[in-house]
């Protein structure tokens, strides 16, 4: 079953971001993460445009400069494009 998912690819410009050494970003959630190789689609498709960045602050700011993805801070809150 696992091969029937479709796993998004990692957005470029998010993964530019990761490489600017932007103040506050940790980095892309995949790349983050631990998963067998067997995993990798299903993570890929939860994970692939999700942004760990290191507060809420860091999380609105770049929202703020037109980034639209998924945040998710080290303290586990999410923020959302979409709201």
């Amino acid at each position: 079953a696992l091969d029937l998912i479709e796993a998004r690819d990692t957005r470029g410009d998010l993964r530019a971001l990761v490489v600017s050494g932007e103040p506050g970003v940790v980095g892309l959630a995949t790349d983050l993460v631990k998963f067998q190789p067997r995993l990798q689609r299903v993570v890929q498709f939860l994970l692939g445009n999700v942004v760990v960045v290191r507060d809420i602050d860091v999380a609105v700011a770049l929202q703020r400069k037109g980034i639209r993805t998924k945040f998710v801070t080290l303290d586990g809150e999410m923020v959302a494009s979409s709201g």
